[in-house]
């Protein structure tokens, strides 16, 4: 088949299995339905493309709907999506829209804290969006009234809401919690949200904030490998003296930023700090999990006390553990398996050799004999798992390995951080220095991420198409400040 051809039959087929007619209307229904918003976007399948990772509605409005087809299924003037403007000036007008179609009894109400929560979002008063475009501002508004009217009436505080002190994972855009459907809402509101944006915004905008996780988590690598160079530095300058000039580079390379742009658009400085604020928060719970998983003390032999020619598993095991309380059985197995796709997950294709499996089975051995918790939090549920231990537990009972996203990632996250921490312990030769690089790096990076973070919240369109150059800056930025 034809390209054009493959993606008439991907369209008829969405609307087959929902039970719409493969017309424009079927299409209106699924694209802009409430009750299709998980299907649509971040709960529904997904295409890859020359753009990377699309969920549905990205791309069926990107590859299929003619500019005739947008008019029919986003409507009126005042919708993002639509083609056409919005003639009038006049805020009554809006009013008068948004109440007829989505109902509310106070729409007036509603678009003041719609404004409020922009404001807090972008940092600007909303009027000066008003003046640069109140095409592109209202329009907004209507997302947003839509939005809170047909699914969260809570949505300002959804955006806005500081980070709770409990992990946070849950709070993103793309590949939600599984087994909790508010998580899954949530995940596709905030997909649903980033989808409308992009539809406004102009070519060059539009392709770097479709590329701006992956530009963040790109030089977020390339910074954490700069780390690891200038750790090596660490006995020259200390380790205080490293974080202090990280610390002033980072504020430095923010005010710059913040001293010299001027407003950007409405649509592009939205998508940019709600991508940032589910960064920060996955950075944030990262941290949570990390601090839990130091301040336990993982007690085992190092390489060089341990003869790795032993042929029996359980004698090896022995060795690592310093004790044979433990019983190899397949519940074990399947737990050390879990692990072990977690690992590959990170790197596909990597298979682990035989003593790093005695490792991931030690590390369980160990651990479960304790009781380590981590609070994770979605809103809108009240409670979730936090002992490590259940993770496992329930992994035990399945004889195919289960998706990790059937479990709060905190606790996820704490058994391969574990296995990571793990691997530097069993490295050492130095009994005072176990795991302190390793550590260290991990506080630097989490340090420098945020740090990242708000430099792009202050940056526009031509600085992030620059993102890239971030770590090459830093480190000659630190290499000046450390010679002199």
């Amino acid at each position: 088949m034809m390209q054009k051809e493959i993606i008439e039959h991907m369209v008829k087929e969405v609307l087959s299995k929902h039970d719409l007619e493969d017309s424009t209307e079927g299409l209106k229904s699924f694209l802009r339905d409430p009750r299709f918003l998980k299907h649509r976007s971040a709960a529904g399948d997904s295409i890859l493309g020359r753009k990377g990772l699309r969920y549905l509605h990205q791309y069926i409005y990107y590859n299929y709907l003619s500019n005739e087809d947008k008019k029919v299924i986003y409507g009126s003037c005042y919708e993002l999506g639509s083609q056409n403007k919005v003639l009038s000036s006049s805020e009554k007008e809006l009013f008068d829209y948004l109440h007829e179609s989505y109902g509310g009894e106070d729409t007036a109400g509603i678009v003041k804290e719609i404004k409020k929560m922009i404001s807090e979002l972008t940092g600007l008063p909303f009027k000066d969006f008003l003046k640069q475009d109140r095409d592109l501002a209202y329009k907004i508004i209507s997302m947003f009234y839509r939005l809170i009217r047909e699914y969260n009436s809570k949505l300002k505080s959804f955006l806005t809401k500081p980070f709770s002190g409990k992990a946070e994972f849950e709070y993103r855009s793309m590949y939600p919690m599984h087994t909790q459907s508010r998580a899954i809402e949530n995940t596709c509101i905030m997909d649903e949200i980033l989808t409308y944006l992009l539809f406004s915004m102009p070519g060059d905008y539009r392709e770097v904030a479709e590329n701006l996780r992956t530009s963040i988590a790109e030089v977020g690598n390339e910074t954490g490998k700069l780390i690891g160079k200038l750790l090596n530095y660490c006995d020259y300058c200390g380790d205080d003296a490293l974080i202090e000039n990280l610390t002033l580079i980072l504020s430095r390379e923010k005010q710059q930023r913040k001293n010299s742009e001027a407003i950007e658009r409405l649509d592009f400085m939205l998508y940019v700090s709600i991508v940032l604020r589910e960064a920060s928060f996955r950075n944030k719970s990262w941290e949570i999990v990390f601090n839990t998983m130091i301040k336990n003390n993982l007690d085992l032999n190092p390489i060089y006390k341990i003869d790795t020619r032993e042929p029996s598993d359980s004698k090896l095991l022995e060795a690592i553990l310093g004790h044979s309380s433990f019983e190899l059985n397949n519940k074990l197995e399947r737990k050390a398996q879990f692990i072990h796709h977690l690992i590959r997950l990170k790197k596909p294709g990597e298979e682990l050799p035989r003593l790093n499996k005695l490792l991931i089975k030690a590390i369980i051995i160990h651990d479960e004999s304790h009781l380590i918790e981590i609070s994770s939090k979605v809103i809108g549920v009240s409670s979730l798992q936090k002992s490590v231990r259940t993770v496992l537990t329930d992994v035990a009972k399945h004889e195919e390995t289960p998706h990790p996203n059937e479990y709060p990632e905190a606790l996820v996250q704490y058994w391969l951080m574990r296995y990571q921490y793990a691997t530097h312990l069993m490295g050492s030769t130095l009994e005072l220095n176990k795991g302190k690089t390793y550590i260290k790096k991990q506080e630097l990076e989490l340090l420098s991420d945020e740090g990242l973070y708000e430099y792009v919240r202050e940056c526009n369109l031509t600085n992030l198409k620059k993102l890239h150059l971030f770590p090459q800056t830093l480190a000659e930025k630190i290499g000046i400040l450390v010679v002199n």
